[in-house]
């Protein structure tokens, strides 16, 4: 089977060789992986309609920076 709007593409982040999948319709990289038979299992997921279809919103991929650990501050306030 040819996936039609993924690509799994290998690119090297600091000194680690990785494997992005790519969204052809939105020229994203939907997620990275260090082994490509995860990101080719992942590609093929997405391609047979998992997710957007092709069409992943940006917003969704952007990363968070959290100052603080929610769940660790939880705990502190409920176990004192």
């Amino acid at each position: 089977m040819k996936m039609t709007k993924y690509d799994v593409v290998p690119f090297k982040e600091n000194d680690d060789y990785m494997w992005g999948v790519f969204e052809l319709a939105t020229e994203q990289v939907i997620e990275t992986f260090f082994f490509e038979e995860d990101a080719m299992r992942m590609a093929k997921h997405l391609d047979r309609g998992a997710g957007f279809s092709g069409w992943t919103p940006g917003f969704l991929l952007t990363k968070v920076v959290v100052k603080e650990d929610i769940n660790q501050r939880f705990s502190e306030l409920v176990l004192s």
